[in-house]
């Protein structure tokens, strides 16, 4: 369930895109991850943020992209949510 989703982009119409960093960090708190990328992509200027509840690796994201460049940092839960019984399961 998405609580809170904004999104704005202006990119080029060419196709462009590779990762050049990406890492994960475990958190002091339990089932909770911290991650953050970097992305060479089409895009020329963005921002993205994203909080969610009760869906697959619920949590928080931002998102800032500057000249073709993307650097998005994420603070999420690793389970995912068992739609039909109403709760968390991991995997």
């Amino acid at each position: 369930m998405n609580l809170i989703n904004f999104d704005f982009e202006i990119s080029l119409p060419i196709d462009r895109w590779e990762c050049l960093y990406q890492k994960t960090w475990a958190t002091p708190f339990k089932n909770k991850y911290f991650e953050a990328n970097a992305y060479k992509t089409n895009a020329i200027l963005g921002f993205s943020t994203h909080y969610s509840v009760k869906e697959d690796h619920a949590g928080f994201a931002l998102e800032f992209i500057v000249l073709g460049f993307v650097f998005t940092f994420v603070f999420y839960d690793y389970r995912h949510w068992d739609y039909e019984n109403d709760r968390w399961v991991a995997l």
